[in-house]
């Protein structure tokens, strides 16, 4: 359902997964590991979702429906253990963050038809929305025991430079909507509210207790990083390197996967050391014995006039004024 590599290791596993299933589609790993390695050569800081641009249009549509049952773990057997195909997607959009945390699913009702869309803020991930929908639409293919068609399919992609506009519709059921803001599907009212075949209130219910604790797990985790990160930041500046790779190396990680990790939660190492630049500016500010110059300085500014227009932007008046205010 993505490639988020959510905890140490995972990448590997899953990018093997990605490769088994193209594989199986008549897509050789050697093409798609030449379309990465080609994709670093050119200093990309999104390789994979870069290298998928130069592989056959939506060919992750068809290999995500190869991806077997108990890929995603627990929110795949918690999504198959629930009564109706309504209930396992709301289930899927509860804890999707276990599988990719910097996506929303939203889900829209009503009497016709129910939509799903897959809410991320990469524009260009199409990747993503092509394995998604394929792993998804034939989840619930096999959990209710029917062939069904979806009345929309949308994607982010702007064309389809590869001809399959059939082969998409024959498998779909309908027409790709290209160029959408978000990727995602619809399907009638009478498909959402199909019963599946391995529901099993116990299971489920057994099956939702552990994702809630593996939910709050990924929570603190991500707490507890953010707080280190705020640490080492202000540490950082008082030294005079803030920068990312320092902040990586000094919380024992690779300055990609701590963007990584920051980018699922929807936040950037840029947008922290703001904050706590704003935070420590308020502080030092308080100081009567420290002049602009000399917080503009411990804040890692090359001059205090570089200071004085991050620190309005942040509240709206200059230091002096933040000063004499309080």
């Amino acid at each position: 359902m993505a490639t988020a590599e959510n905890r140490p290791g995972e990448g590997e596993v899953l990018l093997a997964r990605v490769m088994r299933a193209f594989g199986e589609t008549g897509i050789e790993e050697a093409r798609v590991r030449r379309a990465i390695d080609d994709a670093v050569a050119r200093g990309s800081s999104a390789p994979w979702r870069d290298a998928y641009k130069t592989l056959p249009p939506f060919s992750a549509l068809f290999a995500g429906a190869v991806v077997p049952v108990g890929a995603y773990a627990v929110v795949d057997y918690l999504t198959a253990s629930c009564a109706t195909m309504a209930d396992g997607m709301a289930q899927m959009a509860r804890y999707f963050r276990l599988v990719r945390p910097d996506v929303t699913i939203r889900l829209s009702v009503n009497q016709r038809v129910a939509r799903v869309d897959f809410e991320t803020e990469s524009r260009d991930d199409w990747f993503f929305d092509e394995w998604t929908i394929g792993i998804t639409v034939q989840r619930f293919r096999a959990s209710t025991g029917r062939e069904f068609r979806l009345e929309e399919a949308r994607f982010r992609r702007p064309v389809d430079q590869g001809g399959q506009e059939a082969r998409v519709r024959a498998h779909l059921g309908c027409d790709a909507v290209l160029g959408a803001t978000h990727g995602g599907f619809s399907v009638s009212s009478d498909v959402w509210l199909s019963p599946l075949v391995l529901r099993d209130e116990r299971m489920r219910d057994s099956l939702e207790a552990h994702a809630d604790r593996l939910l709050r797990a990924h929570q603190d985790e991500t707490t507890a990083l953010r707080a280190r990160m705020r640490d080492v930041v202000a540490r950082s500046l008082r030294e005079g390197d803030a920068s990312v790779q320092t902040t990586a190396k000094t919380l024992g990680m690779t300055s990609r996967t701590l963007q990584r990790r920051l980018a699922e939660e929807g936040v950037s190492h840029a947008a922290i050391v703001e904050e706590v630049r704003a935070e420590l500016a308020d502080r030092y500010l308080d100081s009567e014995r420290l002049s602009v110059t000399e917080v503009a300085f411990l804040l890692g500014y090359s001059d205090a006039s570089a200071f004085a227009r991050a620190y309005k932007r942040w509240r709206g008046k200059s230091p002096a004024e933040s000063r004499r205010a309080r």
